[in-house]
């Protein structure tokens, strides 16, 4: 029995030792309609629910719809998904998380008379809303606002967070950043104002908030201060952020904290993309990761590392990717130690790289290496990444235009923290069609080992009629 057990025991360490490759893969329509459906880019377009369920939303012709994919790859709706609300008007910025106790949080942007109003409706986990069928609006708009770019993250005792840009469009009042606690049955408990997470309008430009929860119950938001733009040419750019305690205090100040003054000048930087990100750092604080400046005609990747009472721990922040010409934020995953992942993509001759970079507890870049299917001195195009990181393994799905120049394809690679590749050099192709795929979400179950990755799809050729779809990625 000797040699047999020697036998299966070498043949278990061979199957550990071969990498990692999906051992199914079930692609999904989710908005299929003859409209056109598309994801936006707010990075809440897929979320992980409790019972291992996925929750998509996506927008169909000004309509915001949601899909509960189960992981049998059944789904609770019908192909197109369901409504969110019944306010007839057109949606937009539609995002969704997890609620813990189940089911799903979903908010969305609605016309409102002069301007936009941010809504959110909670529903279980077979797809019903918990509260109004309108859902419940998260702050009363003032100043002819659109309020824009919402962010959703769960809150204590089964409510929810939800934050949002507010432009105000009359008066020189510039913009905020208004956050709101909901509470399980959908009552607004920071007043019907909400709280102002820089402490009401000065002129200055406020753009692109990221949400984040404390070990707390807080909440954590930051932003992009573009103060007064071309009326203050020459000032710099700043990111910005805020600690909201359970009540709604502001913990860093009326203002709130600067994260970094970067070198990028506020009559200049509104014509350049730039990108923000933020994540729990597994610490009671967050990572967060931006576009700076170097030189006035460069764009680079810096980060800093933020504790729940407001320290700064990275210095000034770090320097992730610089040079000369342009390297771009592109996204931003916690390793739970206080670490990350940060992916840059850059600008080469005809298409664009990505990189990889794992940062340490300290801020310090511990590896970088290039994310490319095959061969990274023969890729011709990637970008867009999104990522997911548990017990060891970050599982990153990113963008591949094919060396043809026929489409954009959507891959999966997957790491260890020490940067070895794990499902090979090519990586995973998480779809099957010829023609374009823009990647716009993913998120992963390590329970089940199993993941989706959801894009915008452009199989029938068609610029104004996408549709949504995705793939249910087994390991």
């Amino acid at each position: 029995m000797k040699p047999v057990s020697r036998c299966f025991a070498l043949l278990a360490l061979a199957l550990l030792a071969l990498p990692l490759h999906a051992a199914g893969l079930h692609e999904v329509g989710f908005g299929v309609s003859v409209a056109d459906d598309e994801y936006n880019e707010l990075r809440q377009s897929v979320a992980l629910l409790a019972d291992g369920s996925f929750a998509t939303v996506w927008n169909t012709a000004g309509d915001a719809r949601l899909q509960i994919l189960r992981p049998d790859g059944s789904k609770v709706f019908s192909d197109d998904g369901r409504s969110v609300t019944d306010l007839p008007l057109p949606f937009s910025s539609i995002v969704v998380t997890a609620n813990p106790a189940g089911g799903a949080f979903v908010a969305f942007s609605g016309g409102a008379p002069g301007g936009t109003q941010v809504f959110v409706q909670s529903f279980d986990a077979d797809g019903n809303p918990r509260w109004e069928t309108s859902g419940v609006f998260a702050a009363v708009p003032r100043f002819g606002d659109d309020q824009l770019e919402t962010q959703l993250v769960a809150a204590p005792q089964g409510g929810a967070y939800v934050c949002l840009h507010s432009f105000h469009k009359i008066g020189a009042l510039g913009d905020e950043i208004v956050c709101q606690r909901l509470s399980a049955g959908g009552q607004r408990l920071w007043t019907d104002q909400g709280v102002s997470a820089n402490g009401g309008p000065d002129g200055n430009f406020r753009t692109l908030p990221k949400v984040v929860r404390d070990d707390r119950n807080g909440l954590m938001v930051f932003w992009r201060n573009g103060l007064m733009g071309l009326l203050t040419p020459n000032e710099h750019v700043r990111i910005e952020g805020q600690h909201l305690s359970p009540d709604g205090a502001r913990s860093w100040g009326t203002r709130g904290r600067i994260v970094r003054t970067t070198k990028l000048t506020a009559g200049t930087a509104g014509y350049l993309s730039t990108s923000l990100a933020a994540v729990a750092d597994g610490q009671g604080g967050a990572v967060v990761s931006f576009d700076d400046g170097t030189a006035p005609t460069n764009l680079d990747v810096f980060a800093q590392r933020i504790t729940g009472d407001g320290r700064l721990l990275w210095r000034n922040g770090v320097a992730v990717a610089t040079g000369s010409g342009y390297q771009a934020n592109d996204s931003l995953t916690a390793t739970r130690d206080g670490g990350a992942f940060v992916t840059v993509w850059m600008p080469v001759d005809f298409g664009n790289e990505l990189w990889l970079y794992r940062l340490g507890a300290n801020g310090k870049a511990l590896w970088k290496q290039q994310v490319a299917s095959g061969d990274p001195r023969l890729a011709f195009s990637d970008l867009g990444a999104y990522a997911s990181f548990d017990n060891g393994r970050l599982r990153l799905a990113w963008e591949h235009y094919r060396t043809d120049g026929r489409s954009f394809d959507v891959y999966l690679a997957v790491y260890d923290l020490a940067g070895h590749r794990l499902n090979g050099a090519d990586g995973t192709p998480l779809n099957s069609d010829q023609h374009s795929q823009f990647l716009r979400g993913f998120a992963f179950d390590p329970a089940r080992k199993q993941g989706l990755a959801v894009w915008d799809d452009q199989r029938k050729d068609n610029a104004a009629d996408f549709d949504t779809r995705g793939a249910l990625y087994q390991e």
